[in-house]
């Protein structure tokens, strides 16, 4: 590779050369020598000309990278080996005494001349350009045929009038016109990418290449009009400013290497009406061919404009197309708009993870319509990301069963928590060998992987629904994120902070839940409210870091004490109360406060020292009086007081009057 000091070196050599065929053509234009030391001179100057330009096209080209815009620069740096070749063909044989035309040259020169203008064209047909598929390559390629075919043809129609007059001149006339037409139809091209806007050249060196083209075509013209007079020096002047300006094609292109670019504007395609054009002057031009009857010019135009309105027709085709698979992906594009949209709504009103993952699901398989056996899948992943459980399924085809679990290899794993979709056969291998499409998004929360959305189809999943699914990704994460956000607000909304125990409002909320339930299947609830009888002595003795540590390992044993379907809860200090539904007989909410007062009565270990802690427990019954939360825990609270009353450790159900002799009896074998 070129070290930066040799493109330094290069850049020195291009400038210098620019000045010498500038000092050149003020030389030609100011008549100095004879016509044959100055053709000589200009030769061997686009000789040396082109060797340089090629050398800088191809360190652009090796510079730009793989793609377009390297085969560009690579194809461009051809053209002008062979227009260098065609210079150098020609002073051989100036050289060697042989009577060489200007403009016309040696048939090796000629050969070398259209293999350059090919080369030129299929560059520019290479070239990278915004917003152009296939489809706008062939109508560029069409494009250039169509203005290629009519500019032959007003060449041929004038210049064989100019041949059957006067043979001798015609010879020099179709060389440099012919040559002219392909340098027009290179300007066209090179102008319609300018105008366009290309995303590897500059509209710089664009718009220089098309002014170097107009400037061969202005010296093709003075080579037709000034032939066979003194001022032909004119042509060879305005020749060194092509080479001139051939040169600085890349040498501002590599120059403009390493700035930034500017974003490209996304701008509409322009609509080109000179092929139109050209096909109208072609058919304008069938008046005046077929005015006095047929001749051999007249069939020439005839047959060019036949052949111009067939390839107008082709081009039409291919717009038609086009403009059809464009409304197309179109609709498609708005209908995943707005699927993207409703799955946006739904999901701010999501309950939670099962409800946003069953979203998923539909809206992903939503995003596939128009693929056949589309189905889209969300997989829970595990913990030690080993496995992942299948938890929705929306689609065609049957898709993984819900519920079952799946493989995932550890080589994907981080390629998943990378973030970004990927698209491959069957990495799950879950589906048959004919589905071939298959695209995996990670469903990331706080830096940690916990679902899979998985997209199959029997066809490839092109690049926009891959944009939706990632779109939809991004939806879906936010939605977990403020699911867990909330969860864990509510869970610090709902729980005591020291202990992890319900609060108060948990509690109460739990608990006017339970009334409604016993209300209408006449089961009874129970409350048993606690108070430690020995707490506030050893707050006060050792301190409060003795006092929390009492407290949490208080509500570790009730927690352990109690049924699963139980509610404990801390209310503040060293209160403590615990809600029992369902009670299967008298005496359940009884043997739970006898648990919890044997598991108090153990001694609690802080520092080394055994600490002597107790409760006393007021329980009380919904069916002992109204099924109000605030009244009923009020009765537990005077049940617990009355508890107190009797000594420490002791627990107490309450006593609402004589009307209720089960209770009654209960209090009293308390």
């Amino acid at each position: 590779m070129m070290l930066p000091q040799a493109d330094r070196a290069l850049r020195y050599v291009a400038v210098a050369a620019m000045l010498a065929n500038m000092c050149t053509a003020g030389w030609h234009a100011l008549d100095i020598a004879g016509w044959s030391t100055q053709f000589v001179v200009s030769l061997f100057g686009v000789g040396l000309s082109m060797v340089i330009g090629a050398a800088l096209a191809a360190r652009v080209g090796w510079r730009a990278g793989a793609g377009g815009a390297r085969w560009f620069w690579w194809l461009l740096a051809g053209g002008y080996l062979g227009i260098g070749g065609a210079s150098c063909s020609t002073l051989l044989a100036e050289l060697n005494d042989e009577s060489v035309g200007y403009g016309i040259g040696t048939p090796v020169s000629r050969a070398f001349a259209i293999a350059t203008m090919v080369l030129v064209v299929v560059a520019i047909l290479r070239l990278p350009v915004h917003g152009r598929a296939g489809g706008g390559r062939r109508r560029l390629a069409l494009d250039m045929t169509i203005v290629m075919l009519a500019t032959v043809v007003y060449v041929s129609y004038f210049i064989l009038a100019v041949w059957l007059r006067q043979p001798g001149d015609g010879v020099v006339a179709i060389s440099t016109l012919l040559r002219a037409c392909g340098v027009l139809v290179v300007v066209f091209a090179v102008t319609r990418v300018m105008v366009a806007g290309s995303a590897a050249v500059n509209r710089l060196t664009l718009g220089l290449f098309a002014l170097a083209g107009l400037t061969e075509v202005v010296r093709a013209g003075l080579a037709v009009a000034l032939a066979d007079t003194d001022r032909m020096s004119i042509a060879l002047a305005v020749s060194a400013i092509f080479r001139t300006l051939l040169i600085a094609v890349p040498l501002v292109a590599m120059m403009a290497m390493g700035a930034q670019r500017p974003a490209s504007d996304q701008r509409r395609r322009p609509f080109s009406l000179l092929p139109y054009a050209a096909v109208a002057a072609t058919y304008a031009l069938l008046v005046p061919a077929f005015l006095n009857g047929p001749t051999a010019r007249g069939v020439i135009v005839l047959v060019g404009a036949i052949a111009m309105t067939a390839l107008v027709v082709v081009r039409q085709a291919f717009v038609l197309t086009d403009n059809a698979r464009l409304l197309g992906r179109l609709d498609t594009t708005l209908s995943r708009e707005q699927r993207l949209a409703e799955a946006g709504t739904e999901l701010i009103g999501a309950g939670g993870p099962e409800d946003i993952y069953r979203i998923a699901a539909e809206a992903g398989r939503a995003l596939l319509a128009g693929l056949s056996a589309a189905t889209c899948s969300v997989a829970v992943v595990a913990p030690d990301y080993s496995t992942a459980q299948v938890v929705a399924v929306a689609g065609d085809d049957a898709g993984p069963p819900l519920g079952s679990t799946i493989a995932i290899p550890s080589a994907l794993t981080e390629r998943l928590v990378g973030g970004k979709p990927l698209v491959s056969d069957d990495v799950f291998h879950t589906h048959t060998a004919d589905e071939t499409g298959q695209c995996l998004l990670a469903l990331v929360v706080d830096r940690r992987l916990v679902a899979v959305l998985t997209a199959t189809a029997d066809g490839p999943i092109g690049a926009d629904a891959v944009k939706a699914l990632d779109t939809l990704r991004t939806q879906l994460t936010l939605a977990l994120e403020n699911a867990a956000s909330t969860a864990e607000l509510r869970h610090l909304a709902m729980h005591d902070p020291l202990t992890g125990l319900a609060n108060r409002v948990f509690l109460h909320e739990r608990l006017r839940q339970a009334l409604a339930r016993s209300r209408r299947h006449t089961a009874d609830t129970a409350v048993l409210l606690l108070d430690l009888d020995r707490f506030k002595q050893i707050n006060d003795t050792l301190g409060h870091e003795a006092g929390d540590e009492v407290l949490r390992e208080v509500a570790r044993r009730i927690d352990q004490t109690v049924r699963t379907e139980d509610t404990a809860a801390r209310l503040g200090g060293d209160e403590f109360a615990v809600l029992v539904e369902d009670l299967a007989d008298d005496d359940a909410a009884v043997t739970i406060a006898e648990r919890i007062t044997a598991a108090l009565g153990r001694p609690v270990t802080f520092g080394g020292h055994p600490l002597s802690i107790g409760a006393s427990i007021g329980i009380a019954y919904s069916e002992d009086g109204p099924a109000d939360p605030d009244d009923i825990m009020r009765r537990a609270d005077a049940a617990m007081y009355h508890a107190k009353r009797e000594g420490l450790g002791h627990y107490c159900a309450t006593v609402p009057d004589a009307s209720s002799p089960r209770r009654t009896q209960i209090a009293t074998r308390l």
